[in-house]
């Protein structure tokens, strides 16, 4: 179990943000996403469970073993906690499996080269392994450093915005291949994830964050479908948010979801153009997958709903 309890960290250079995290825990082996919009604290909150950072207060626990702080250790971070990060950390003149090598601490050359092609092969980069890093793409270059990661074989995998650099088509494809390695692997992977919607499909519990503090958790169908808060909902996907008197008016009392601080919500393929009760204006035909949307305004208030 990965406990957080207390947790504080500030930036000298930063008057107004500040990491509060009172209580988390994270059971062994479980898939995490933390989502958020920029600057809510999401990467400095990983940094401080791989020890590369020294918390103000508070403590970090795996499997009741205290984390260092940065300040603690002549070399940050923790033999079994370890982060991917998002320079890579590659020698860009060095062949991909040569600075792969350097991260293997077993002296057998066979064995050596067995576990690098274990993980080249895993992450579907096998050709890669002679190539010169600088003549990678940036998702290939992601992969590579997820299998230097691998190598080092950590209890806990944090890997920071790990699809960034993935196209749409590789992302789809990359995304349930993880998910099925860190299952069969039994490593607990927790993620910051850019895009909310990679959270929904990666992560087993996802975590919200919002000016520095946890808004909320629950399961990608929780936060999906009954989140707590007007934020989380806005950060997965289109969304109609609309004073809740206002929304009787043009939808009458078909509610879709429970109001949330007088706001009524939906997003545009749960409400259909007939359960409108007023005239709308069409603005626009939006063409989506299975179906389309259309862009009305309704007194003066835009809205999007399914055809």
């Amino acid at each position: 179990m990965l406990v957080v309890q207390n947790l504080t960290y500030a930036y000298t250079s930063s008057e107004s943000f500040q990491l509060d995290v009172p209580e988390w825990e994270c059971p062994e082996g479980r898939r995490v996403a933390i989502v958020g919009k920029s600057g809510s604290g999401k990467t400095t909150f990983l940094k401080c469970l791989a020890g590369l950072l020294q918390p103000d207060s508070g403590t970090i626990r795996w499997k009741d073993e205290r984390v260092k702080g940065a300040d603690e250790r002549l070399v940050p971070g923790n033999d079994r906690i370890k982060l991917v990060h998002q320079d890579f950390g590659q020698d860009p003149h060095m062949k991909v499996v040569e600075n792969l090598r350097k991260y293997i601490l077993q002296h057998d050359d066979e064995a050596r080269a067995d576990r690098i092609q274990k993980w080249l092969n895993e992450l579907a980069i096998e050709e890669l392994g002679s190539r010169k890093t600088v003549q990678l793409s940036g998702g290939q270059l992601q992969r590579v450093a997820l299998a230097q990661t691998l190598l080092a074989e950590p209890e806990v995998m944090l890997m920071d915005e790990p699809f960034s650099n993935l196209d749409p088509i590789h992302k789809q494809e990359f995304i349930p291949s993880l998910r099925r390695l860190f299952d069969r692997e039994s490593t607990t992977l927790i993620s910051v994830m850019h895009d909310p919607m990679d959270a929904l499909q990666m992560a087993e519990r996802v975590v919200v964050f919002s000016d520095g503090r946890i808004l909320e958790e629950g399961t990608p169908e929780e936060l999906l479908n009954a989140p707590k808060f007007l934020e989380t909902v806005r950060l997965f996907g289109a969304v109609n948010v609309l004073p809740e008197a206002e929304y009787t008016a043009l939808f009458g009392e078909q509610a879709v979801h429970p109001t949330i601080d007088g706001f009524r919500w939906f997003r545009p393929n749960e409400m259909k153009l007939d359960n409108l009760v007023k005239d709308y204006h069409l603005i626009r035909r939006i063409p989506m997958p299975g179906e389309t949307w259309l862009e009305l305004e309704v007194d003066e208030t835009i809205l999007v709903v399914s055809e």
